[in-house]
């Protein structure tokens, strides 16, 4: 059975180049079908797509003797906050102590997750593609997941905490690892098992943790180049799909650094360079010389020129290409020259110093 979904899911993960909108609406209809095999694996008990009076539902399924009512979608961008929102009132409208899980194989939008995280109550767990795809392929299942980010959300109120985290080394190797470590980790490049130990702490110099998934691409990337002229420390990477969630994510993974290791944030200014560094010293606790700001945008280190709606701008650019927006900003970071850069921004020359080993 797990074979099977698998093979389905990557199916559905490879689009045809004459993928038509058609062909999007049956894959969102076979998701629903995948999730259903999936939670039937794990005796969740699913009930899929049903239509209470003026809403309709994706699913519910039981664990333990609570019933968690679920959201699917799988879009070309990023989803608002107000996709969630629409789906928090299906969730508030339901017995009191009723959680939602919402799970978006296209991410959501920084601001998302700040404005879920600072509302009054937090009842929905959020769900992105790469926690999806460790349910699907790995061993952990969806199960694990999920009491692993209901355990988050109880003590520290993060409504998404990114079950991997991305760490880079000298070899040029991605290794995706559990950010609050369980039992495995795997390469991502081979997708091979690379050990089955117990691991108690998170096994690097640095943690650095960002806003979103196109903050850690660009930093992948910019590593990588980096590799090439001089070495630099082990880096973990690890998600925090918003700003102002981001001392909460840090709290959370303290606990599981090695007491040498560094936490470094690097964070948009959104143009509040002196207060974004005020809301970081009070609230995380870190020391200037650990808060990297990028003003106004992480952006600013790979256009010469900041386009206007710049989210907007590499999701139309990567579509006119035919690519993933993941691989336009791989494309633009592989013509950055580390040393203009270097000498054009302070915010990325700190950020330099901070994960090369110096002699």
């Amino acid at each position: 059975m797990k074979k099977e979904i698998i093979d389905q899911y990557e199916k559905l993960a490879a689009p045809p180049k004459d993928a038509d909108g058609n062909w999007y609406r049956q894959r969102g209809r076979e998701l629903e079908v995948l999730v259903q095999k999936l939670l039937d694996l794990e005796k969740l008990e699913p009930r899929m797509r049903y239509r209470p009076e003026g809403e309709e539902i994706d699913g519910s399924f039981l664990l333990g003797d609570k019933v968690y009512l679920l959201e699917l979608k799988w879009h070309s961008v990023e989803l608002p906050a107000s996709s969630i929102y629409q789906f928090k009132g299906k969730v508030d409208g339901k017995l009191l102590g009723t959680i939602g899980i919402f799970i978006s194989l296209s991410g959501y939008s920084k601001d998302a997750v700040d404005a879920l995280s600072l509302g009054k109550t937090l009842n929905v767990i959020l769900f992105d593609k790469e926690d999806f795809e460790v349910c699907v392929k790995e061993e952990y299942g969806f199960r694990k997941v999920l009491t692993t980010k209901l355990r988050q959300a109880a003590e520290e109120g993060i409504v998404f905490f990114p079950y991997n985290s991305v760490s880079i080394q000298n070899d040029l190797k991605e290794t995706i690892e559990p950010t609050l470590p369980q039992v495995l980790s795997y390469q991502s490049i081979s997708g091979s098992i690379m050990s089955e130990n117990q691991i108690n702490k998170i096994n690097t110099d640095i943690i650095l943790i960002c806003e979103g998934n196109r903050d850690r691409e660009i930093l992948l990337g910019l590593m990588k180049k980096i590799i090439k002229d001089k070495p630099i420390k082990r880096v973990t990477i690890v998600v925090a799909m918003g700003k102002y969630v981001m001392p909460k994510v840090i709290n959370s993974v303290r606990s599981q650094v090695d007491s040498d290791a560094d936490i470094l944030v690097i964070v948009d200014s959104d143009g509040e360079i002196d207060k974004t560094m005020k809301f970081f010293i009070e609230k995380a606790h870190l020391k200037p010389n650990n808060i990297i700001i990028t003003d106004p945008y992480i952006e600013t280190w790979i256009f010469n020129e900041l386009p206007d709606r710049i989210s907007d701008y590499m999701q139309r650019n990567a579509q006119r290409s035919n690519q993933t927006v993941e691989q336009y900003i791989k494309g633009i970071v592989d013509s950055i020259k580390i040393d203009d850069l270097i000498k054009k921004d302070n915010s990325f020359e700190k950020f330099y110093n901070s994960i090369v080993i110096k002699k």
